[in-house]
């Protein structure tokens, strides 16, 4: 089976802990972190033009450079213009307009922040979404 990438806008440095529990939960999904939004677009804009979108995009509303909301439209843009299919994305927001958002872009979801949360627990969360999404592909795929 071929490695999947999940790339992670890191504004918080969650990527340290998010990483070995990928690498737990499958063996063939490899973590790309980038610290911001525009990092984002670029490494998920190489991976569509290499024909290998991203499986899932994990996007905070807070990043710099570029916003989480517009990284999210910008991702469909690219994988529009490219013909590539649509990466998942989890829209990690406590924004009103996280459910709006997330069903324009389709293929995505909000998850609220648990800001009180230890850095482990954060990861661990998260990890517990990208699960059910690969779950969930997994079944459709099967169909």
């Amino acid at each position: 089976m071929a490695i999947r990438h999940v790339i992670m806008a890191d504004p918080q440095g969650l990527a340290v802990h998010v990483r070995p529990l990928l690498a737990q939960l499958s063996s063939h999904l490899e973590l790309v972190a980038v610290p911001d939004g525009a990092r984002c677009i670029t490494a998920h804009a190489k991976l569509c033009r290499a024909k290998r979108p991203a499986l899932i995009v994990v996007l905070y509303e807070e990043l710099t450079n570029v916003s989480g909301q517009r990284v999210g439209a910008t991702i469909r843009s690219v994988e529009s213009a490219l013909g590539t299919g649509s990466s998942a994305i989890i829209y990690v927001s406590d924004s009103d307009d996280a459910n709006r958002l997330t069903g324009e872009w389709g293929r995505a979801v909000p998850l609220k922040p648990k800001t009180d949360d230890s850095p482990e627990e954060r990861s661990k969360r998260l990890i517990r979404a990208i699960a059910k999404i690969l779950s969930q592909l997994k079944q459709k795929s099967k169909s």
